[in-house]
């Protein structure tokens, strides 16, 4: 288990949480591409195997991905509109709720539409898209498993040159598409849409590539000494800082995440090692809080924004300061408190649920 990134889970969460206070706009845009980067290595470590073997049923695959998002996304999309209607009158009319129950709505390039309902799980529509995408694409990273004795080798389907190739011409096209289109339209295509958003997914799973060819088989001395990793992990979180930092001095369409895809990936890959090589109980319990609270960092980031506003209606009905330090505690407070009824209240029961049903 990769326990520090778990740790690591609930801070950037955090970082997205402080965006929706706006008190840390560059949070948003930093904590998505961290999340979607980690999906990609997470699911390539679980996964770029079992895809790989005959009896891969790609149908009890995407039903335990389902299992995993949509019912918690149901009930923190009721919870988003009994906020509406309950506590600000609102009136809940329209087409809307049809895609995002569906987990569609990223696809409409529509703001009233993918950030409808529970606004952040726009998220999970693109998620959802790329756990559908990624029996397919494992095989082109990594190839199919072959067998030797006890131990697997991979084989990279694409030569290093065609795999450079690839990315140049990406980029190429990447940069174009950030250079031209038109800023009003780049929320929209660049930070929601799920085919732009793919690339921190991929590159999530090239993260998993190299921390397996490099890290887990034991080669890290060839990489950089095992001294070094320290410092390793700390330029990864000053390359993450400086990507916030710039993200107030670049065009706002280089902000949605181009700036991050590096730093996050940087993030990833160093602090997998180090749960690679503090895999003993003592360092472990070092973490255990913090792990803990990254287990609960999805449910945190699923509530956490109909918690705020729930938080704000209430402070205005009972007449609270205004001064939005005074009311931050609360809007936490309430949001972790939510996240932890969630998370043992739903999460959990579904996966053991799953466990059973499979054994």
């Amino acid at each position: 288990m990769f326990h520090v990134l778990q740790a690591l889970r609930f801070g950037f969460a955090v970082m997205i949480f402080l965006h929706h206070v706006e008190l840390f706009e560059a949070g948003g845009s930093c904590g998505v591409s961290f999340f979607l980067v980690l999906s990609g290595f997470v699911m390539s470590r679980g996964y770029a195997e079992k895809v790989a073997q005959p009896e891969f049923s790609w149908r009890h695959y995407m039903g335990r991905r389902i299992l995993r998002l949509w019912p918690l996304h149901l009930v923190c999309l009721l919870v988003a509109v009994a906020v509406r209607v309950f506590l600000y009158g609102e009136e809940v009319g329209g087409w809307w709720w049809l895609p995002n129950l569906c987990l569609l709505q990223s696809w409409l390039p529509y703001p009233h539409i993918y950030f409808s309902g529970n606004a952040v799980s726009w998220c999970l529509s693109d998620l959802l898209f790329f756990y559908a995408l990624f029996p397919w694409l494992s095989p082109l990273l990594y190839g199919r498993a072959q067998r030797n004795g006890a131990s697997v080798s991979r084989s990279f389907v694409l030569s290093a040159g065609w795999g450079r190739a690839v990315v140049v011409v990406f980029l190429v096209a990447y940069a174009g598409v950030m250079w031209l289109l038109p800023e009003r339209y780049g929320n929209s295509l660049l930070y929601v849409f799920p085919l732009m958003r793919l690339p921190d997914f991929i590159l999530g799973m090239w993260c998993y590539r190299w921390y397996d060819r490099h890290v887990r088989e034991g080669r890290v001395d060839s990489v950089c000494g095992r001294w070094r990793w320290t410092a390793f992990r700390g330029l990864a979180l000053m390359s993450m800082a400086a990507a916030c930092w710039l993200y107030y001095h670049v065009p706002l369409n280089a902000s949605f995440a181009f700036i991050f895809w590096l730093p996050a990936a940087f993030v990833v890959v160093s602090f997998a090692e180090e749960s690679f090589q503090s895999a003993d109980r003592h360092v472990n319990s070092c973490y255990r809080w913090w792990t803990e609270l990254g287990n609960i960092s999805f449910a945190f980031y699923m509530i956490h924004q109909p918690c705020i506003r729930g938080c704000e209606a209430f402070a205005r009905i009972w007449s609270l300061p205004e001064t939005l330090w005074l009311r931050l505690p609360l809007y936490f407070a309430v949001s972790l408190g939510a996240a932890f009824l969630l998370h043992y209240g739903i999460e959990r029961p579904l996966a053991r649920l799953w466990l059973q049903k499979r054994t």
